[in-house]
């Protein structure tokens, strides 16, 4: 089921675009905010703008820029609210987390204007906003998957010894597997790996999906200071992620085999790593 984009939802250069990401906070810190913030501010070159609706801004990209920045009230909902909410809604942990009232009223506006062309939702969790939503035909609409969204949450079932966090974990799996049966076909996924695809492609063989590798900004000023290295008395290296989440366990292993033993080779005694976990 891989393929770009259909014949009837082409992409339009000449039309903005919208990315729905709920979960956005500025400055943005974590993996998924920075993928949504530096990838959409890029693509703003090939169309005339960007605007994306995050947690408590939206904020326009034009040619590459930040051009606007608009802040909204925004209700936050906390973990243990968001969590009974998804057992007594048996809905997803993350949408009753993060698409308030607030947030869905603020989308209605933008998404309503037919001038966007292509609407982009962060997450399979988001995209389920467009049920409340008006049916504007010929759209292109995608989802960022961000990951294998069914084992991210298989992971956390399996590994958690908080009875709450298995069932909200299962809930919010089974939610997820639910939506995309029902209403996945009228997307094209962006998956961020080959492996994700294919663990989409293994449930939904038929969904529309390409390959969109995360990325790096590249500093335009090669020249970095180097600093005295007898300053200090060891290269020191922090590792901070909970061990119980398979894909910090599995980039900690990576290090481990790949580049543990080349810079222990080099600074022998020098190097020190720090492992900050939890779960163990």
């Amino acid at each position: 089921g891989q393929e770009t984009v259909s014949g009837r939802e082409g992409f339009d250069p000449a039309s903005p675009c919208l990315v729905i990401a709920p979960h956005l906070e500025y400055p943005i810190r974590s993996g998924a905010d920075i993928l949504i913030d530096r990838k959409y501010a890029h693509f703003s070159e090939h169309v005339p703008f960007v605007d994306i609706i995050g947690k408590e801004a939206i904020v326009r990209y034009s040619d590459g820029k930040l051009v606007q920045s608009t802040p909204y009230n925004n209700v936050r909902v906390g973990k243990a609210v968001a969590a009974a909410a998804t057992l007594y809604k048996c809905s997803h942990y993350l949408f009753e987390k993060f698409v308030t009232k607030d947030f869905v009223e603020t989308v209605r506006r933008y998404f309503s204007d037919p001038d966007y062309r292509m609407v982009v939702f962060s997450f399979v969790w988001t995209a389920a906003i467009a049920r409340r939503l008006p049916k504007i035909d010929g759209r292109l609409c995608c989802i960022e998957t961000h990951n294998d969204e069914f084992k991210w949450y298989e992971d956390i079932r399996k590994s958690s010894v908080n009875p709450l966090a298995k069932l909200t974990a299962s809930f919010s799996e089974r939610w997820a597997r639910s939506f995309v049966e029902e209403y996945g076909s009228g997307f094209l996924y962006l998956h961020v790996s080959e492996a994700d695809q294919k663990g989409f492609s293994r449930r939904f063989p038929d969904h529309r999906s390409c390959v969109v590798p995360t990325g790096a900004d590249v500093a335009h000023d090669r020249s970095f200071p180097q600093e005295d290295p007898a300053m200090y008395e060891k290269t020191r290296l922090i590792f901070v992620g909970s061990l119980g989440v398979k894909i910090n366990l599995d980039a900690l292993d990576n290090f481990n085999k790949r580049f543990y033993p080349v810079l222990k080779e080099d600074l022998e005694e020098n190097l020190e790593v720090l492992i900050v976990g939890s779960n163990p």
